[in-house]
């Protein structure tokens, strides 16, 4: 590996911010805190500063409302698959008002939903309404910068979290502005389940990204049937 392509693969770990958020030990926490009418973190409050694109709400704040929003009857990332297929194939095709309204639908119960975001944005500009499309385009950063917030990702105990299963590679492709190689599960210390994603520089360097997505296999255990587990898992 060149001197070169090591600094610019350092450049790339360092977008990842420094740790400040241990999943052990926060998530639960947290998402107590977002029910709480008394506390800062209150999930109404500041969706309503999420929605409104308020330019001082902070990555930690935007972590609380994906944490919170993990606990909502909405959340099934494993679902909502579908749906955000259906959205990209509208855009694929120049049905951009049709992405638009479907993607105008799924973000009224899915406002974090990174493929709806982008889309949504994409299908703006593609209209000629630069206005809207960057709108989505800050909303979509926001999230980003609250998954780099919430950990290095560099090693399985300071994985990043990410709602959903290929949030990892939107974070490497859009905001790390690297390709993604080869995906696969882990477990971090804890036994948290962990999705790994090999992030490539202009396809020479690379490195692996630790995601995780235990709150996901909660919410799909829980969707299938298993609900007795998918509780035990989201207590544990």
């Amino acid at each position: 590996m060149t001197k070169a392509i090591i600094i610019l693969l350092f450049g790339i770990v360092a977008k990842v911010q420094a740790q400040s958020f241990i999943y052990q030990h926060d998530y639960k926490a947290i998402a107590y805190k977002t029910k709480d009418p008394d506390d800062s973190l209150y999930y109404p409050r500041l969706f309503a500063r999420y929605i409104s694109n308020d330019s001082t709400l902070s990555p930690a704040e935007v972590l609380a409302l994906l944490i919170g929003f993990t606990d909502r009857l909405e959340y099934k990332p494993y679902d909502d698959l579908v749906l955000e297929k259906q959205i990209n194939q509208l855009n694929n095709t120049g049905g951009y008002q049709q992405a638009i309204k479907l993607a105008n639908l799924f973000l009224s119960t899915h406002p974090f939903d990174q493929q709806a975001i982008v889309a949504k944005s994409y299908a703006y500009y593609r209209l000629g309404k630069l206005d809207s499309s960057e709108y989505y385009v800050l909303r979509f950063d926001a999230v980003m910068k609250a998954m780099a917030y919430s950990g290095s990702g560099k090693a399985p105990d300071s994985a990043i979290f990410a709602l959903g299963p290929i949030d990892g590679e939107n974070f490497i492709r859009r905001y790390l502005k690297a390709s993604t190689g080869y995906t696969d599960n882990r477990l971090d210390s804890y036994g948290n389940h962990l999705s790994v994603i090999e992030a490539k520089l202009n396809g020479k360097a690379s490195i692996e990204l630790y995601f995780v997505i235990q709150h996901a296999l909660n919410a799909m255990l829980e969707a299938t049937g298993n609900k007795a587990e998918g509780r035990a898992l989201r207590k544990k």
